[in-house]
């Protein structure tokens, strides 16, 4: 009796152990059709950006543009030309700042053309504040501050 209860109860944890495989290996395969989706997204926008990646384009008056991409996330840094708010009108501040006076990080970061010119747009950014004249040069379309890559060859 005692080697039929050990002969059930071992049959028993076969079967448990074989269906918890099973869903293993379906949890397996989901996660790396995940992962591979995910690797896909981020190798498209590292190929997007690949000549932007890394490099600081610094304003003529001041500020700067950063793009980073990495595998599990992208953003485009922003920051305006730096004003003491104290000892400017608000005429200066808005020719320096333009109309959107946010700056920081802007999560998915991607070009948008209209009328066959290039802008460089993210998440609660706006579409047509940057226009990307080449891959060194980013002009912000309300205040003209240009946005000069340091690798600049030119």
């Amino acid at each position: 009796m005692k080697t039929l209860k050990k002969s059930i109860f071992l049959l028993f944890t076969i079967v448990l152990l074989s269906s918890c495989s099973k869903d293993a290996k379906v949890n397996e395969t989901k996660n790396v059709q995940n992962k591979s989706s995910e690797d896909k997204k981020s190798d498209e926008t590292f190929k997007l950006f690949k000549n932007y990646i890394g490099k600081k384009y610094r304003g003529k008056m001041g500020g700067f543009i950063t793009i980073v991409v990495d595998t599990n996330y992208s953003y485009m840094q922003y920051e305006a030309p730096k004003i003491d708010p104290d000892h400017c009108s608000s005429e200066k501040v808005r020719k320096l700042h333009g109309k959107f006076q946010r700056y920081g990080i802007f999560l998915q970061p991607r070009f948008l053309t209209v009328d066959s010119k290039k802008y460089l747009t993210a998440d609660d950014f706006p579409e047509d504040k940057f226009y990307v004249k080449n891959d060194y040069t980013i002009i912000d379309t309300e205040t003209n501050n240009e946005y000069i890559c340091a690798e600049n060859k030119n």
